[in-house]
């Protein structure tokens, strides 16, 4: 169908044409692209020791950082970044349980001052015996 001036085609499809184009412009869909998800967290997995932490904390949150932002350049909403370590009866192990807490506390400390999210790891990992 050829579509001129004049022509009863371009007239009969013009309130069509409108009504289209208002719902879509309405809608947002034809001037805002889809918004992409958010990512919820971006998590680093650290096997730590208890004299190290500090410093391999502080490697993880550069790398972390790093990959929010460039996810954030790419349009990407990052609601929070994390660190999760090994059970933490891994590296607790030999220390009192006055030493224990007090490690905790610093970690705890360090999250705050850090604005990171902080798993110490599950108490331990059971092990899964073979069925054979």
């Amino acid at each position: 169908m050829k579509l001129g001036r004049g022509s009863v085609a371009s007239l009969r499809h013009v309130p069509w044409l409108l009504l289209m184009w208002s719902l879509l412009a309405g809608s947002g869909l034809a001037s805002n692209p889809p918004r992409k998800p958010r990512i919820r967290t971006i998590t680093a997995f650290v096997r730590i020791d208890a004299t190290h932490y500090q410093a391999q904390f502080q490697q993880s949150l550069n790398m972390l950082r790093a990959a929010k932002r460039l996810f954030e350049r790419g349009g990407y909403e990052v609601q929070t970044i994390r660190i999760t370590t090994q059970p933490f009866s891994e590296y607790i192990r030999g220390l009192s349980e006055a030493q224990a807490l007090q490690l905790f506390r610093a970690m705890d400390d360090l999250r705050a001052k850090e604005s990171f999210y902080l798993n110490i790891g599950p108490l331990l990992i059971a092990k899964q015996e073979d069925d054979n």
